[in-house]
């Protein structure tokens, strides 16, 4: 991955101010890059598989990534609930 990409993720998430109601807990957001390749790489360098089924989010675009936790302590059954694309 590019330094400059990298750069870039990271002042999106110290810059990024939208927020999920503190409703649930499990719920809690991140930023990072999309591949039409069918993966999401976070502001953590964590992978993640997720397709865009409507086709709407272009290759290497920065998005806003909402997760459920499943109120456990491991990342590993996370889950991505919404995807949204930051402009």
């Amino acid at each position: 991955m590019k330094i400059s990409l990298i750069f870039k993720v990271f002042l999106t998430a110290m810059t990024a101010t939208a927020a999920i109601p503190a409703q649930d807990p499990a719920i809690y957001n991140k930023v990072g890059i999309y591949y039409t390749d069918g993966t999401i790489i976070d502001e953590d360098g964590e992978e993640w598989g997720y397709t865009d089924d409507t086709g709407a989010i272009a290759d290497d675009t920065v998005v806003w990534v909402t997760y459920n936790s499943q109120s456990t302590e491991s990342r590993y059954d996370d889950v991505i609930i919404a995807v949204e694309v930051i402009e």
